[in-house]
């Protein structure tokens, strides 16, 4: 139980992008909220997709909603065709600012994917 404790006051999730077939003209750039978190790691889920498909994903962050954010991937995390139908990516993100913006870019339609981005607290705010 303490075990338990322990991850559950430590860390975060967020749910970016739920599941689902996404195309060419979807997009995600809305600020989330992510106050309690710091340093943590981005997990990209992906279906099989198809020759010719890839997915470019990107996050930025900034310390204000309306403000300019700027890249806090080291590298935009490019995926190309998938035959697989259970790949998982992972990316680490550090030194967060407390918005994100969670983008993509897909070559060709029908790209199964989600995104969750798994965070640490800052030592700023403790859990309760």
């Amino acid at each position: 139980m303490a075990l338990q404790r322990d991850l559950t006051d430590h860390l975060n999730v967020v749910n970016l992008l739920l599941p689902a077939t996404h195309g060419i003209a979807d997009t995600l750039t809305a600020a989330i909220d992510t106050d309690f978190m710091r340093d943590g790691i981005l997990a990209i889920h992906c279906g099989a997709y198809g020759a010719g498909a890839t997915l470019a994903i990107q996050l930025e962050t900034c310390d204000t909603a309306n403000g300019t954010y700027t890249d806090v991937m080291s590298a935009d995390l490019a995926l190309t065709e998938s035959a697989n139908e259970d790949d998982v990516y992972y990316c680490a993100v550090k030194d967060m600012e407390r918005y994100v913006k969670f983008m993509y870019n897909i070559a060709v339609d029908g790209v199964l994917f989600g995104a969750v981005l798994i965070g640490s607290r800052r030592p700023e705010n403790p859990p309760n």
